[in-house]
């Protein structure tokens, strides 16, 4: 199923239903100016992890939706390194004995359930 694209972040959305101005959110989150907020808005810079928790925290919407955009994004990039992952653990001969056989199955385990698989069984 292919997912609409989302917009790299709604932050300007959730500030003009509030109506507050950038300058008004710049100053509830501790910042200097309201340019910060268009820049922010306009995806020209990025937010520290503090501010987007702070944003998270000022309209009661989590981070995730916030920016959903770039995290619909980072799902694409990370299913794609699971994948890989997943490839290279399973290509992996099974020689390890005791604890780095049991890590071994545990990520196997763990890739399975990320990437909705089944686990692959172990000789």
């Amino acid at each position: 199923m292919r997912r609409s694209r989302r917009l790299e972040n709604y932050i300007a959305s959730h500030r003009k239903r509030s109506g507050l101005s950038q300058k008004e959110v710049a100053w509830l989150l501790g910042h200097r100016s309201g340019s910060e907020v268009a820049l922010f808005e306009l995806n020209r810079r990025q937010p520290k992890l503090d501010t987007a928790l702070k944003l998270e925290i000022l309209f009661g919407i989590p981070a995730a939706e916030l920016f959903a955009g770039k995290r619909q994004r980072y799902e694409r990039e990370i299913e794609e390194r699971l994948r890989k992952f997943h490839s290279q653990v399973v290509a992996t001969p099974v020689v390890a004995k005791g604890r780095r056989k049991r890590e071994r199955e545990m990520k196997l385990e763990w890739l399975a359930n990320r990437l909705d698989r089944p686990p692959i069984e172990l000789a």
